[in-house]
């Protein structure tokens, strides 16, 4: 079974990497008034390089680091 602290820690961490992005784009905002189709864009090509070139190599590579095939 899962302790309460860690599912409190894994709640806080899924929050803070959720808004801490949004909060800092909004300040960053009020200093600057960029443009918010930048910090899409940003979002965007993230999740899709993640997506296409992050995820594939550790699946491939961590398996056989670990010494066992999953």
């Amino acid at each position: 079974m899962v302790s309460n602290i860690s599912i409190v820690c894994m709640i806080f961490t899924a929050l803070f990497t959720i808004f801490m992005p949004i909060v800092v784009a909004i300040v960053f905002y009020k200093k600057t008034k960029f443009k918010w189709r930048f910090f899409f864009a940003g979002a965007i090509v993230f999740t899709v390089m993640q997506i296409v070139i992050r995820i594939p190599i550790l699946q491939s590579v961590l398996p056989i680091c670990n010494g066992i095939r999953i």
